[in-house]
């Protein structure tokens, strides 16, 4: 819920005040927005990790993690171009991503566009937080795998 409404606050401060130049806007699409929204991403993900977990042992509970880590990464496949594009620090298409007027440039809906309306959004804004949430969810299945192995190993 306080992601959500942290979102709709920035909602509206963006309706009650404009951007000042493109380079503004561009950074709160890339940086600011998606810091948020990765939180909301990364928590609802989380809650479908958890609900869905087998209660069996560890070893079933860690074939899930590596097919739930597995899943995560083919987002990154899937969306590579662009993938590379942010981690690399590019900017050279940073209007045609994080600008609302170009918001429409994207022909597939992000999976979590649901959550801002599209005054609120621009074509690749969700994408980034879509991989930072992404990134920090790997990591945590990783090391819950990683303890899952040592439990095994301290059990024998």
């Amino acid at each position: 819920m306080l992601c959500k409404r942290t979102l709709e606050e920035l909602r509206v401060l963006m309706v009650n005040k404009p951007f000042n130049s493109k380079e503004e806007e561009i950074y709160f699409y890339k940086k600011v927005k998606p810091q948020v929204l990765s939180k909301l991403i990364y928590f609802v993900e989380n809650f479908n990790i958890e609900s869905k977990r087998p209660k069996t042992n560890n070893k079933a509970q860690r074939k899930y993690l590596d097919n739930y880590i597995q899943t995560l990464q083919a987002y990154f496949v899937n969306n590579q171009e662009f993938y590379f594009y942010f981690k690399r620090g590019a900017t050279h298409l940073d209007e045609q991503y994080f600008l609302t007027k170009n918001a429409k440039v994207r022909l597939n809906k992000e999976e979590y566009q649901f959550f801002t309306d599209q005054s609120f959004s621009t074509s690749h804004c969700s994408t980034v937080a879509t991989i930072i949430a992404y990134e920090k969810l790997i990591i945590k299945l990783k090391i819950e795998k990683y303890m899952k192995d040592l439990d095994d190993l301290n059990c024998k």
